[in-house]
Parts: structure tokens; C-alpha cells; sequence
């Protein structure tokens, strides 16, 4: 098979890239040497202009003139054996003096300019100091008289030491003039430098910005299409997982009661001898009853869930009296399970408390919670279920707070983050046939419900987990349910 023949346009994209290409290369190359020769000519002038102990105005020679009158006042007062005075002041003097000037050619700026006359002037000083260097040694252990006359000899390096400050004021000043001029070029050529490190930036953020533009386009179609992808693969792996869980689910629940009803039936008409026992009819009957009520809760329950779900639920929305209807939900569940009537405590206050609400969602709600707290807290928890007014916090505040807590062992940990699905159980989440969901009384779908039930009534639910110490659910309804949004409402 043949290559595609390269068509006039391609071959005029293909020279574009190419030159583009150059271009970016070219002005990067421009960049990064303006980048440099900045960098180098900043770094001098710094370097040059915070050199440490810089010396701009001749005051080292300057300092040096000033120990030395002090080292004198210091010999003077020594000799006429005034108080205070004594040696080893007068030592030091000499030894900052002599350190001064020793290290005056060395120190910047002295240590480039330092020309013939001043390295005369040092010298003459500094050979004065060498012989006066022995008398204080002297001094250390012989006293003050072999200090006598040091005083005279170093006042003739009075003269001297004028000339030496006088003319290192004048080269330092020479020297930092001249030294500030080539600061001033330098200045200059760094500020042409910077232009061109802006021009050429803006230049290579054109060329770059022209070289990426052309491939946005492709990199976002393919981050897109990769996005839609594994969202479609999510959503496959979701939705296959949901059905085999919603199947395994429903097969177990609906089989239980199923094969219970089937097998208390059948036993009854196999075997004459149990139609004639009427306590063991009475008990059979009662097993079969049982069982149609809890496959007649899960049928409910899953058509309820259902309605929801698919945004058939039809909201009324009515004046009603919140704890009238809690009363009346609590004392159904109460009768389809009197041995729980003295587990259950419910508060009501003497006042009404009105809401507008569905009376039905409201009541639905009451009672899963409360057969949830019944079924799973234990046959020694004491059930609360109170119903007030405001929030929780502050009875002035608007709506109606339902709590219904427990004293059982609480939730564990692990169920906590997927309450609310389907088949979840707020003690123990549904993990197969071996389970005693059904021995318990429910299929996990009671929460779920009362979870989306009360975000169509505009609510919020709180859940409040004490492992091994019991759980409060919290209801919350608004005064009034939120504004319709559609066929929901």
C-alpha cells in the first residue's frame, strides 16, 4: 500500500511547523544569552558595590589619626602618674594603632589603589611603631618609666599622619568616582539587557504560544474522550455490580418468606394428623402470617423505593399537626410489635406544633426509624422518640426536629459511610444468604427510603454514632417544603 500523497496544504503546514519550530529555537537561544550576561553583569556590580568594608571617604586613615592622638593622651597622662592611668590601656592603644595601620594596604579599596606616596607614609609609620614595639614590651614587666620619651616619638608622627589622611581621602574619593561612573555603565547595560530579555520573552511566549495552539485542540479531544470513556466504563461496572447486588438481594429476601409460606402450607395439607392439632394449626398459621407480612414490608418497601427513585412520588404538602402524626406513626409500629411497647418512650409536647408537609412521608419516616431502632438496638435498649419544635438548639428557630436514639451497640464504623443504599442496614450491611436480615425484620431499605425522603421534603437527616453506646437519628423539616421543581412535587 502506498503513502499518502502530501497535498500543497499539508506541505505549507509542514514549512510553518518547520519555521516555527526555528524561530522558537532561535529566540530561546537569544533569551537564555541576554539571561546570562544579565546575570554576570548584576552579580559584578554588586559585587563591586557591597564589597565588605568598602572604604568610600579615606576614614581608615582617618581612625588611624584618631588612636594615635589618643595613644599619646594616653603616654602623656601615664608619665604625670595620674589616676586611671596604666600600662596596659596605653598597650592596647598601641596595639589597635599598629593593627591599623599594618592592615590599611589590604583593606578595600586601599588594596588596589594604593599608590607610592602612601605606601611611603605607611612604611615611615610603620617602622616608628617597630621601634616603639619594644619599649612596650618592655613596659609589661619593667613599668611605666620604659614608656619615657615613647610619648615624643610619637608625636613627630604627627606630620606623617596628616599627609597619609589627606592624601587617602583624596584617592578614595578619586577611586569612588570613578568606580560610581562605571557603575552608572553598567547600570546602563543591564538596563538594556532587561528591555531585551522582555522583547525576547514576549517573543518566545508568541512563538510558543503559536507552537502549542495548534495541538489544544487534539490534547483536549483526547482528554474528553479518554474522560467520557472511563466515565462510561464506571458506569458499567457500577450498574453491572447494582444488579448482581440488587439480584443476589432480592432472590435471598423474597425466598425466605417465600419458602416459609410454601413449606408451613404444604405441611398443613400433607399431613392430616397436624389439621387436627389446633395448637400446632394456630402456630403454623401464625408462621405463614408472619412471613406474608414481611414479604408484603419488602414488596412495599421496594415499591416505594422505586416511586422515588424514578421521580413518581407524589408530595401534597398540608397544614398538619407534627406531633399528632408522630404519635399516631409510633403507636403503629407499637402495634404491629407490642413486646417493644415497654422499650419505647414518646414525647410529645402539650402544644401543637404545625408544619406543612406530606403526612404520609412524614409518618413513613417515623415509623422505619423507629422499627429500625427496635429491630436492631436489643431486647434490653431503651427506645426515645421525642418530637419539638425549632432545631435542636433553639426553640424559636423554624421547622420541626424529630430524635429517635437508642441505648444499643450504635453502628459500626465500617456501615457508616454507605448508610442510605439500598440493603444496607444501620448495624449490619447485607453480605449474602447466611445473613439473619430477615430473622431481624428488615431488608435494608428502610433508610434508604427515609433518605430520600426527606430530601424531597427539603429536610436534613443527622446521624449520631456512639459505638457500643447507642445512635440518635435527627430529622429536620422545614416550615415549608421547598418551592415544586417539577414532577416531583
Amino acid at each position: 500500500m502506498s503513502a499518502p500523497r502530501r497535498t500543497p496544504a499539508r506541505k505549507l503546514n509542514g514549512l510553518i511547523d518547520h519555521a516555527v519550530r526555528v524561530g522558537l529555537g532561535l529566540v530561546t537561544a537569544t533569551f537564555l544569552v541576554l539571561t546570562v550576561a544579565a546575570l554576570v553583569v548584576s552579580w559584578q556590580a554588586l559585587k563591586a558595590s557591597h564589597a565588605p568594608s568598602y572604604d568610600r571617604s579615606g576614614i581608615a586613615a582617618i581612625q588611624i589619626r584618631f588612636h594615635h592622638e589618643r595613644l599619646i593622651r594616653a603616654l602623656i597622662e601615664l608619665e604625670a602618674g595620674r589616676a586611671g592611668a596604666d600600662v596596659a590601656a596605653a598597650s592596647l592603644e598601641f596595639d589597635i594603632l599598629s593593627e591599623r595601620v599594618q592592615a590599611l594596604p589590604t583593606r578595600p579599596p586601599y588594596d588596589r589603589i594604593l599608590d607610592s606616596e602612601l605606601q611611603r607614609l605607611v612604611r615611615e609609620i610603620t617602622e616608628v611603631l617597630a621601634r616603639c614595639d619594644a619599649k612596650f614590651e618592655a613596659a609589661q614587666t619593667r613599668g611605666p618609666a620604659s614608656l619615657i620619651g615613647v610619648a615624643d616619638t610619637l608625636a613627630g608622627l604627627r606630620p606623617t599622619l596628616d599627609r597619609l589622611s589627606a592624601r587617602a581621602v583624596q584617592v578614595a574619593s578619586e577611586t569612588f568616582a570613578d568606580e560610581r561612573t562605571e557603575w552608572r555603565s553598567s547600570a546602563t547595560m543591564l538596563t538594556v539587557l532587561v528591555v531585551g530579555l522582555i522583547v525576547s520573552g514576549g517573543l518566545f511566549g508568541v512563538a510558543l504560544s503559536q507552537a502549542l495552539r495548534r495541538n489544544e485542540a487534539q490534547v483536549e479531544q483526547l482528554q474528553r474522550l479518554s474522560t467520557e470513556l472511563r466515565l462510561a466504563r464506571d458506569d458499567a461496572v457500577t450498574a453491572n455490580r447494582a444488579k448482581s447486588n440488587f439480584l443476589a438481594s432480592m432472590s435471598h429476601e423474597l425466598r425466605t418468606p417465600l419458602n416459609a409460606i410454601r413449606g408451613f402450607s404444604e405441611s398443613l395439607l400433607a399431613v392430616p394428623a397436624l389439621r387436627a392439632d389446633q395448637q400446632r394449626v394456630v402456630a403454623y398459621l401464625e408462621h405463614i402470617h408472619t412471613s406474608s407480612g414481611q414479604l408484603a414490608g419488602l414488596i412495599d418497601d421496594l415499591l416505594d423505593l422505586s416511586v422515588i427513585e424514578s421521580d413518581g412520588r407524589q408530595i401534597t404538602p398540608e397544614a398538619i399537626d407534627a406531633g399528632v402524626e408522630v404519635r399516631r406513626a409510633v403507636d403503629m409500629v407499637l402495634s404491629a410489635r407490642p413486646e417493644a411497647r415497654a422499650r419505647v418512650t414518646l414525647t410529645v409536647p402539650d402544644q401543637p406544633l404545625p408544619l406543612v408537609a406530606d403526612a404520609k412521608s412524614l409518618r413513613q419516616v417515623v415509623m422505619n426509624l423507629t422499627t429500625n431502632s427496635i429491630l436492631y438496638s436489643g431486647a434490653d435498649a431503651q427506645i426515645t422518640v421525642q418530637v419539638q419544635a425549632g432545631d435542636g438548639k433553639t426553640s424559636s428557630a423554624p421547622g420541626v426536629l424529630l430524635t429517635i436514639a437508642d441505648t444499643g451497640p450504635g453502628i459500626p464504623e465500617e456501615v457508616m459511610d454507605r448508610i442510605g443504599q439500598v440493603f444496607i442496614h444501620a448495624h449490619q450491611a447485607f453480605v449474602g444468604p447466611a445473613t439473619n436480615q430477615l430473622r431481624r425484620g428488615g431488608a435494608g431499605l428502610g433508610l434508604s427510603i427515609v433518605t430520600k425522603l426527606m430530601a424531597l421534603a427539603g429536610g436534613r437527616l443527622s446521624i449520631d454514632n456512639r459505638p457500643t453506646e447507642g445512635v440518635t437519628f435527627q430529622c429536620w423539616w422545614p416550615p415549608e417544603p421547598p418551592a415544586p421543581t417539577g414532577a416531583t412535587q
